[in-house]
């Protein structure tokens, strides 16, 4: 009997627990709704970024991920950002909410709108996407050979359709081959003789206006070859010839291959005057820039620091950190010349800053001194260097 009674009591146990089960289930689905049906036409009462839920926008940029929020943003259909289609695999959509990335790519025609359309109807919402420009630095070398491959820097190429596939490119008037090409840089083969001062001209189809980029752009020289046959060159002029040389660029250059082995030490390269071309250089220097060629031995990336500009002093020319300029990595040219460019009132400062001079320099005056130019290699810690400087040179801003 005791045991029917507990094989009772078990089955109904179990019927119990059963029941309590099924009501749990039922009481669960019973009204939730999980906002992936519209009933009606989208509409959306304002947009934020994806990051930010709560602060309306008016503008946004390329790449960045937005929601919009209003009802019926499900079943989406087709989504355009100016004329620029948003692929539907990569939003997120809910019926209060639709979360989409803005195209990387740039619109053909600009509207300002944002198109959405649902299997139930279409909806308009104002927005402003930022179009970032062109951004041109220059040639990796500017004065590269014929036949050599140059490396043309930047950023946005891409989107510029600035590519294989897309551009047009011409130097004074021959035809150029893109190598390859990417959104930082893209790279063509110098033309069979091409001469100073060419143009490299590129077009492409979202370009309104082709690009004119100056190429062995000569400007102002700052030191001639008499200025550096005549000026003090503790290491010498180079010629290409000894050991370890790198090719020359534009005649001779000055090499230092050095090991130091104490700290902040003081190494002249070289100390040697020059007169200024043009005084438009010296009363308005914010529209120039100086230019000069740096090829390191692959080994031996540049160190901080070099100096540059006028005088041995300390105080009055430019202590240049190789690292920051090139974006915070150390730069290396991997044994090849490589164009950098410093704004003229970095390199010569004035003697006294309240003097309300824009530079140190001055015209050339008969009988009277010249203007004085040095490099000084001073690397803070003990380091082997080995590299090539040359074709100094003031060039006016595009």
């Amino acid at each position: 009997m005791k045991i029917i009674n507990i094989t009772y009591s078990i089955i109904f146990a179990g019927l119990v627990f059963l029941a309590a089960a099924c009501s749990d289930v039922v009481t669960y689905n019973d009204g939730y709704d999980d906002q992936l049906a519209s009933y009606g036409p989208p509409s959306v009462s304002r947009v934020t970024t994806a990051k930010d839920t709560v602060t309306a926008i008016t503008e946004s940029s390329l790449a960045e991920m937005i929601t919009l929020h209003g009802n019926n943003l499900t079943d989406v259909t087709s989504i355009f950002i100016n004329d620029v289609e948003v692929d539907l695999s990569t939003i997120y959509a809910v019926r209060t909410r639709l979360t989409l990335p803005i195209p990387r790519v740039l619109p053909m025609e600009v509207n300002n709108q944002i198109k959405i359309t649902t299997k139930l109807g279409t909806v308009n919402v104002p927005l402003t996407v930022n179009l970032p420009e062109l951004v041109l630095t220059g040639f990796y070398n500017e004065f590269a050979h014929d036949g050599d491959t140059v490396r043309f820097l930047g950023n946005n190429f891409d989107l510029y359709e600035i590519d294989i596939e897309n551009a047009t490119m011409t130097m004074n008037g021959k035809n150029v081959n893109i190598i390859d090409a990417d959104a930082t840089g893209f790279s063509i083969e110098i033309p069979e003789g091409t001469t100073d001062n060419s143009v490299l001209s590129v077009s492409t189809p979202k370009l309104t206006t082709p690009l004119q980029l100056k190429f062995r752009e000569t400007g102002y020289p700052i030191l001639t070859a008499k200025d550096m046959e005549e000026a003090w060159n503790p290491e010498g002029l180079h010629d290409g010839t000894a050991e370890g040389d790198p090719d020359p660029l534009r005649g001779k250059f000055y090499r230092v291959k050095y090991n130091y082995s104490g700290y902040w030490t003081w190494h002249n390269i070289t100390y040697a005057r020059f007169d200024v071309p043009d005084v438009d250089i010296i009363n308005n220097p914010e529209n120039y820039w100086v230019k000069y060629e740096i090829n390191n031995n692959i080994n031996y990336p540049l160190v901080r620091y070099i100096r540059v500009g006028r005088n041995n002093d300390g105080d009055r020319n430019y202590m240049w950190d190789p690292t920051p300029y090139n974006g915070g990595v150390t730069m290396n040219t991997l044994g090849k010349w490589k164009t950098v460019k410093f704004e003229v009132t970095d390199l010569f400062r004035p003697d006294d800053p309240n003097s309300g001079k824009k530079t140190n320099l001055f015209m050339p005056v008969e009988g009277a001194d010249r203007n004085h130019f040095i490099i000084v290699n001073q690397p803070e810690n003990p380091a082997d260097v080995d590299f090539s400087i040359c074709n100094f040179r003031f060039v006016k801003k595009n």
